[in-house]
């Protein structure tokens, strides 16, 4: 293994160690702070935007901690071959935002792609199975980028989904697009556990009061996943 690979597996198994230790603490915080709490504003949407903010600034005070940032660059965008899962309080959440920032210019841009994801991927999603790994080489392997990419760059970054938030490649960028989750890459789920996960799961407990119902119908929008793209083609 030549010094640059070892060094791209170091960056990334640091961060992850400090992101395990920060993540949890934090998660305790905010589930001190819920359950010192008597009533929410039942508000899904609401909470997924504070969950964002408080999950980006997260990981932007875990980077400067190690004193180690991510390699991902403007225009790059190996990551976004990979089968992407969101939730349905997600697609709502870019819904919103995308009636309200994007072009029409864009829009049919927009369009053009999903066509053709759905020309190519066709196969694929009929058969994918979510949890499946050989299913997630299969899809990743045909290499269709991800629709909402434009000009290489996300048209929905501001509202890109959980899971493309807390993907990072800390080697060489360009590994990226030849090759499929190369050294130095971290998805770091513990921090999505943490907090996103657990505070929204707790907020929906709050309010459920018991219901249950209404708890499990919260719980299938915020946590219920399908391929992105299927949420704007349903």
């Amino acid at each position: 293994m030549n010094s640059n690979v070892s060094s791209y597996i170091k960056k990334a198994k640091d961060v992850n160690y400090t992101a395990a230790i920060m993540a949890k603490n934090a998660g305790d915080t905010i589930i001190n702070a819920i359950l010192k709490k008597e009533e929410f504003e039942d508000n899904i949407l609401l909470w997924h935007y504070e969950q964002l903010h408080m999950l980006d600034n997260f990981l932007k005070l875990l980077h400067e901690k190690t004193n180690t940032f991510p390699s991902c660059k403007k225009d790059c965008s190996g990551c976004c071959k990979y089968p992407i899962l969101a939730t349905e309080v997600e697609y709502f959440y870019i819904s919103n935002w995308i009636r309200n920032n994007v072009t029409e210019g864009t829009m049919d841009c927009l369009h053009k792609n999903f066509d053709n994801w759905h020309q190519k991927m066709e196969e694929i999603i009929d058969t994918f199975e979510y949890g499946n790994k050989q299913k997630s080489i299969e899809y990743t392997r045909k290499n269709v980028k991800c629709p909402f990419l434009t000009n290489n760059s996300c048209s929905i970054y501001e509202a890109r989904p959980i899971n493309c938030r807390v993907y990072f490649s800390y080697g060489n960028p360009k590994s990226c697009e030849s090759e499929m989750y190369p050294k130095g890459t971290l998805n770091l789920d513990n921090v999505k556990h943490n907090i996103y996960n657990v505070s929204i799961a707790n907020k929906i407990k709050n309010v459920s009061k018991g219901n249950k119902k209404k708890e499990e119908t919260m719980f299938k929008l915020a946590f219920g996943v399908l391929l992105l793209p299927l949420w704007f083609t349903k």
